[in-house]
């Protein structure tokens, strides 16, 4: 439903002086109902009266456009005035070259057909393309609102160095896979940026690592560009590393200072303690052709070893599995460009009695404009 205050075009504002409205008996003001389903589905009679309305306007001829648009302008119910408002909102929308009249000899259907009869075949290069989101930390210690560690600059040669090689595969590679394709190796570059002071750092950026690996494996591109998307992320891993150790190094400058120095030094040992679980971690699921998500037990044996960063109870680190598990569902299905599979989707159950009601109130205005036409 579009609710808007409109002036009528001067072709309609000049029926409004036809008749006397002394003589015409009106309907009375009318509240229509609604109801909403959960967040996003909301039922309205109104909005079902005003399709009906606009569709029956739109079917007129002139002189019977005229007519009706003047008998609803003079009405005291609101809803009648808001039928006017959206006709004539909905007139210029679709129309591409401002406002026009429609007349009995050309239907609006028809032109509306013609306007979208543009002999355009939708295929893999101009389809709508959605980019792979990014996933949130899964914070193990239950904290909310948390915003991961950025220090110093931030990388502007490797972004360029993607951007320009994306650009350069618009013709090439299928919208949508070159959405999933740069936009996974984009992410894990946007969390190379993070400093990692927990286990969950380090398994978040992990994780974003192996999802971009598995686009440049999955899709069909060409041989040199997956090799060059590799380089880009073996390049994003090797700067979050040495950006980590700017990162302690500079907040050792601070150790001996008496209001942060207790928080540097604890920055400094989460830090350092991050920063070898990763190394280990990047050449155990190397060594082992692993994915992340099926490594447990390499998780939790490398945390023996590094006990600063245990930090949460043994369950949390299933659930954080499980978290990343559901979110590589997602990217899967994208992958195979089933990112709006109907199935997924539950049918709300309608209420079609409001809807009816909206259309009943519709054909008791149509009948009452036919009978104030007649006359």
């Amino acid at each position: 439903m579009i609710d808007t205050q409109t002036t009528p075009t001067s072709n309609s504002a000049s029926l409004l002086k036809s008749k006397n409205p002394t003589t015409e008996k009106l309907l009375s003001t009318t509240t229509l109902p609604s109801l909403t389903i959960g967040q996003d589905i909301h039922i309205s009679a109104e909005a079902q009266y005003l399709f009906e309305m606009d569709k029956y306007l739109m079917g007129l001829g002139r002189a019977e456009l005229d007519s009706a648009l003047n008998y609803l302008m003079r009405s005291e119910d609101p809803l009648q005035k808001k039928a006017v408002d959206y006709f004539i909102t909905n007139k210029e929308a679709r129309t591409l070259n401002g406002p026009v009249a429609f007349s009995g000899a050309t239907r609006p259907e028809e032109s509306e057909r013609r306007l979208l009869d543009t002999g355009l075949v939708i295929n893999e290069f101009n389809e709508i393309a959605l980019r792979p989101s990014g996933v949130s930390v899964f914070r193990l210690d239950g904290k909310t609102g948390f915003v991961p560690v950025q220090f110093g600059g931030y990388n502007q040669a490797l972004k360029d160095e993607i951007d320009a090689l994306e650009k350069s595969m618009v013709d090439v590679i299928g919208n949508q896979d070159r959405a999933n394709l740069f936009g996974s190796v984009k992410n894990a570059l946007i969390y190379s940026e993070n400093i990692m002071l927990s286990f969950d750092d380090v398994l978040h950026f992990n994780y974003a690592t192996e999802k971009a690996r598995k686009a440049i494996n999955f899709l069909n591109a060409p041989e040199e560009i997956k090799s060059r998307l590799s380089e880009i992320l073996d390049k994003g891993v090797q700067y979050q590393n040495q950006k980590q150790t700017a990162a302690l190094n500079d907040s050792k400058k601070f150790l001996g200072n008496s209001q942060v120095g207790s928080i540097a030094n604890e920055n400094i040992r989460l830090g350092v303690a991050a920063q070898r679980y990763n190394s280990q971690l990047q050449n155990a699921l190397v060594n082992s052709n692993l994915s992340i998500l099926d490594s447990r037990e390499l998780l939790n044996q490398l945390l023996m070893n590094n006990s600063d960063l245990i930090r949460f109870t043994p369950e949390k680190l299933d659930e954080s599995i499980v978290y990343y598990k559901n979110d590589y569902e997602n990217f899967e299905r994208a992958l195979n460009k089933e990112i709006s599979t109907p199935s997924t989707l539950k049918t709300p159950e309608l209420d079609r009695g409001i809807l009816e009601e909206g259309s009943n109130y519709a054909m008791k205005v149509i009948q009452s404009i036919q009978n104030y036409a007649s006359k």
